[in-house]
C-alpha cells in the first residue's frame, strides 16, 4: 500500500526526537533526573537516523553536511591522538563523541523531516524550543549576580531564546502564524533574555528585530504600517526600560565582561573585551606551537592551566582544532551561505523574505562564534538544518497563505531557469504526492 510519508511511523518518530532532545536537558536536570550522561538524546537520535534510512544519506553525504561530517571526525580523531578526553572526571572517550555527534545527527534528522513536511517540522521545533523557554522561567533559579541560571548556564538559556524568536518570526514569514501570534508568543524568549542577563543573545535579538521590519511592510497597506510602527516604538521603549531597570541593562552599560582575577592585563584593546579578550591573548601563543592540529578538543584548561574553558567558537577552532579544524568549519559555513545565495536567485518576494529570515540566523551565528561556543548547541543545529533544506535548488509554490516546497530534479531545475514559470499555473506538475 502507498501510504502518505508524512503519516509513516519513521516521520512520527523524527518528530519525537526533535521535540525531545533539545527538552532532556531541562527536564532531566530539574524533574526526572535519571540519565545523567545524557544518553537519552544520543540512542534516540541514533535510532532515528537508522530507521530513516537511504533519506539520513541523502542529506549526510552531500554538501554542506559532508563538510560538517569530516570536520566532526578530524576533531573525534584529532582529540583522541592529542588526549581531550583527560580533561573529563571519568576519562571518558564517550563525552567527546557525544559532543560532536549527537548534534549533526539532530541537525540531519530536521534536514529530512523539513522534506517531508516543512511546515509540521517547523511547527514541532518551534514548540520543543518554546517549551524549553517556559522550563527555564519557572525552574531556573536566579544566581547571587541576580542573573537567572541554576543547573543550566544562562547563556546557553538565553541562545534557545533567540532560537525560539528565529522560528516564530520564520513561521510568520510563511504565513503559518498571524502577526499578532507572533507578538504574543515572543513574549516568553524575550523575558527569557532579559532575565538571563545576557548580552550577546539580546544584541542579536534587536539587531534581527530591526532588520527584520521590512518584511513585515505591506506596500500600500496602512493598518500594517501602523503596526509595525507600533511595534518599533514598543521595541524602543522596552529598551530603555531593560538598560536602566534590569541586570541585562547594568551589564550592558560595562565596558568590559569581568574576570574573577582582575590582576591580568595585555595591555592592548583586547582589555576591553574582557575574559573573552584575554582568552584571544593567551592562546596565541599556544597556537603558534600547534597551528595544524591544535591543542584537542576541550584541552585548554588541562594544557594551560586556565580555570575556564574557552567562551568563543572561533577560540575552539584556532586553537584546540588548528588549522585544520578551522577550515573544515569555515568550509561548511562558506558552502551553506553560498548555497542560499545561489538559490535565491529565482525567488519572488515571498521566497527572498522566507532565506533573507535564515541568512540573518547565519549571520548571526557567525557574529555568535566570537563570544560563545556553540559546537554542542542543539538549537545552532537545528537552524543549520533550516538552512541546508533552503539551500537546495528549489521553487517555491504559494497556494493561499501557505508556502510549499519541493526539491526539483537536475533535468526540471534546468527547465526551470529557462522558462523561469514554476510560479505559475502550470507548476502543478512539480507537485509530488507528498509535499506539504
Amino acid at each position: 500500500m502507498n501510504y502518505r510519508i508524512t503519516k509513516s511511523f519513521r516521520y512520527y518518530l523524527a518528530l519525537l526526537t526533535i521535540f525531545i532532545v533539545p527538552l532532556w536537558a531541562p527536564i532531566n536536570k530539574w524533574i526526572i533526573r535519571i540519565d545523567g550522561a545524557g544518553r537519552v538524546p544520543l540512542f534516540l537520535s541514533l535510532i532515528t537516523m537508522l530507521l530513516l534510512g537511504d533519506k539520513t544519506q541523502s542529506v549526510l553525504f552531500k554538501r554542506p553536511v559532508l563538510y560538517y561530517l569530516c570536520f566532526a571526525i578530524f576533531v573525534f580523531i584529532n582529540g583522541i591522538l592529542k588526549q581531550s578526553y583527560l580533561t573529563f572526571e571519568d576519562a571518558s572517550i564517550y563525552l567527546i563523541f557525544y559532543w560532536l555527534f549527537t548534534p549533526i545527527m539532530y541537525m540531519v534528522i530536521i534536514a529530512v523531516a523539513l522534506k517531508m513536511s516543512f511546515s509540521v517540522t517547523l511547527k514541532w521545533l518551534t514548540l520543543s524550543f518554546f517549551v524549553y523557554c517556559l522550563l527555564c522561567c519557572f525552574w531556573g533559579t536566579m544566581q547571587d549576580t541576580g542573573r537567572l541560571g541554576g543547573d543550566i548556564n544562562s547563556n546557553s538559556m538565553a541562545l534557545y531564546g533567540v532560537f525560539c524568536f528565529f522560528c516564530l518570526l520564520l513561521q510568520y514569514i510563511c504565513n503559518y502564524r498571524s502577526f499578532f501570534s507572533l507578538l504574543l508568543f515572543s513574549l516568553v524568549p524575550v523575558l527569557l533574555i532579559v532575565f538571563t542577563g545576557s548580552r550577546t543573545a539580546f544584541v542579536i535579538l534587536l539587531i534581527v528585530a530591526f532588520l527584520s521590519v521590512p518584511f513585515f511592510y505591506k506596500k500600500g497597506d496602512i493598518k500594517t504600517f501602523l503596526m509595525i510602527f507600533g511595534v518599533t516604538v514598543s521595541i524602543v521603549i522596552g529598551g530603555f526600560y531593560v538598560i536602566n531597570h534590569t541586570v541585562l541593562g547594568e551589564r550592558l552599560m560595562t565596558s568590559t565582561t569581568q574576570m574573577e582575577d582582575h590582576s591580568f592585563a595585555t595591555g592592548t584593546i583586547l582589555d576591553k573585551f574582557g575574559d573573552r579578550g584575554i582568552q584571544y591573548y593567551l592562546s596565541w601563543p599556544y597556537f603558534k606551537q600547534h597551528p595544524f592540529g591544535g591543542l584537542g578538543l576541550n584541552n585548554w584548561r588541562r594544557v594551560s592551566g586556565q580555570p575556564y574553558v574557552f567562551h568563543s567558537e572561533w577560540l575552539v577552532q584556532y586553537c584546540e582544532n588548528g588549522l585544520c579544524g578551522l577550515f573544515l568549519y569555515l568550509l561548511f559555513y562558506i558552502s551553506l551561505l553560498h548555497r542560499m545565495t545561489v538559490s535565491q536567485k529565482f525567488d519572488g518576494d515571498r521566497e527572498v523574505k522566507i532565506r533573507g529570515v535564515v541568512k540573518y540566523m547565519l549571520y548571526s551565528i557567525f557574529l555568535l562564534n566570537f563570544v560563545s561556543w556553540t559546537y554542542d548547541s542543539y538549537c545552532v543545529f537545528a537552524f543549520y538544518a533550516v538552512a541546508v533544506r533552503l539551500s537546495n535548488k528549489k521553487c517555491f509554490i504559494s497556494y493561499g497563505k501557505a508556502i510549499r516546497f519541493h526539491v526539483l530534479s537536475k533535468h526540471r531545475w534546468r527547465a526551470f531557469k529557462l522558462s523561469q514559470s514554476c510560479r505559475h499555473s502550470g507548476a502543478d506538475e512539480f507537485l509530488g504526492p507528498n509535499i506539504r
